[in-house]
């Protein structure tokens, strides 16, 4: 079932940096929540996180979620073969280079780009609500989110399993299913 589809939207001096190509997936003002959809969606789409702030170009405001894929973060170390999640540097926040706005050109077609841009905001969307403490039961259903995340390919998929594992958990964890009903805006379905 297809479902209207929700833009997010997020602006901050966190970024996503894509590990090969160097254009900006997302970003964001929590450096936790980046480093987090690094490890989730790296199956998907390898990435780094950077501090744009140390970038001489950058200031607050200058790049969101409408515009981040047309930047590109160019004189950084150019290593992706060496990139992966047991490999030094991988869970730090990088700083430095220097921000080009160009068109991407990636190999994945804009559409499928849009599609995971919209899986990461998503995802920090609904974690944006888990800031407080959490009970066992709490993190069992968290680990099922990031599970369908790390699983699904497109947004659709996703959005389904979601509002299904919202529903399975609705009186058991109401706050939860909220937080996931919310950004998907199937309140009352």
């Amino acid at each position: 079932m297809n479902h209207k589809t929700i833009n997010f939207f997020t602006t901050g001096r966190y970024a996503l940096v894509d590990a090969y190509y160097r254009y900006i997936w997302i970003n964001t003002y929590d450096e936790a929540i980046c480093h987090r959809i690094q490890q989730l969606f790296w199956s998907k789409i390898q990435t780094l996180v950077y501090d744009l702030n140390t970038i001489e170009q950058y200031h607050d405001g200058l790049i969101d979620t409408s515009v981040c894929l047309n930047w590109q973060l160019l004189d950084v170390d150019r290593l992706p073969m060496r990139i992966g999640l047991n490999i030094a540097g991988f869970d730090q926040t990088h700083q430095g280079g220097k921000l080009v706005n160009i068109k991407p050109e990636y190999p994945l077609p804009v559409e499928r780009q849009h599609d995971l841009q919209q899986q990461m905001l998503l995802y920090k969307t609904i974690m944006d609500w888990t800031h407080r403490t959490l009970t066992p039961g709490d993190l069992m259903i968290v680990s099922r989110i990031d599970q369908i995340f790390q699983t699904e390919i497109n947004l659709n998929d996703i959005n389904q399993e979601l509002f299904t594992l919202a529903n399975q958990y609705l009186h058991n964890a109401g706050w939860l299913s909220g937080a996931i009903l919310t950004p998907l805006d199937r309140h009352y379905e």
